[in-house]
């Protein structure tokens, strides 16, 4: 295995790196946050929204959902 060797450079690129994927995220709509936070939230609580909204993602633009259903013997 490979040892990496950290440095303060590193440390730069993966702020600039995070930038970046930042503004590339798309903007929610605070309605659309509305409909899943109902209060404060646990971290399970907020953890089990995020599953819920990738599943719901997931199986509406998925070019091909049924791989994404679980197999049936």
């Amino acid at each position: 295995m490979e040892r990496v060797i950290w440095c303060p450079t590193m440390r730069r690129q993966q702020k600039a790196n995070a930038a970046v994927q930042a503004a590339v995220l798309p903007k929610i709509p605070p309605e659309l946050l509305d409909q899943f936070v109902r209060g404060p939230m646990t971290a399970e609580a907020v953890q089990e929204a995020s599953t819920a909204f990738k599943k719901a993602l997931i199986g509406t633009q998925s070019p091909m959902p049924e791989l994404h259903l679980p197999f049936a013997a």
